[in-house]
């Protein structure tokens, strides 16, 4: 694939992994092959990171101004310092967790590039990132589910991601290699939905 051609291509090749649309075996393996030569980590941050971590601040701004006391007791929309803190700490989760994925390659003897471990952190991260939008429900019951969907979605695609990235063929070890990264990644989005919800 042209170089050139990537930043238009990948919304689609990321939505089509993400969502099954392959129909075929061979499809399914041309979307991951699309996706394996996005030919950087800016690109990926760039492409996936940054348009994705806007979502959250936006939704939780509407969320505060439309609904309020609806989602939680003293729920408002967070002032416009709190919502570029927490748009900085998502995109500075991104090279934290892809540090993270390089430290736990280095453990597990897998060898990890700087790309690769941020395409390993972008790609899971998305469910998390579009679960934003059940903000746009007013019921925290509702939005606890998605996050909880969203983040088993998020665990099952970053076992994908190191099973076919990073040529983990052993189920065992890309398990293990899967849990090191949420577990650090865990903390990082408690403290985001802290942000969010507590004020």
């Amino acid at each position: 694939m042209d170089i050139q051609q990537q930043p238009m291509e990948a919304p689609r090749l990321l939505s089509g992994w993400m969502m099954g649309s392959a129909g075929t075996q061979e499809n399914h393996d041309i979307l991951w092959d699309d996706v394996e030569h996005l030919p950087s980590a800016a690109v990926s941050f760039l492409l996936i990171a940054l348009p994705l971590s806007l979502l959250l601040p936006v939704m939780a701004n509407f969320a505060g101004n439309a609904y309020g006391n609806r989602i939680i007791a003293g729920f408002i929309a967070p002032s416009w310092e709190r919502l570029l803190l927490i748009l900085a700490w998502e995109l500075l989760m991104v090279p934290l967790l892809a540090g993270v994925a390089h430290l736990a390659g280095r453990f597990f003897q897998v060898p990890v590039n700087r790309r690769q471990a941020f395409l390993v952190v972008t790609l899971s991260t998305i469910p998390l990132w579009l679960a934003s939008l059940a903000l746009a429900v007013p019921s925290l019951i509702f939005i606890l589910i998605t996050g909880m969907v969203a983040l088993a979605l998020s665990s099952y695609a970053m076992y994908r991601c190191i099973r076919r990235l990073l040529a983990v063929e052993d189920d065992c070890l890309a398990t293990l290699f899967c849990g090191v990264i949420m577990v650090c990644a865990l903390p990082a989005w408690t403290v985001i939905l802290a942000l969010v919800l507590i004020h």
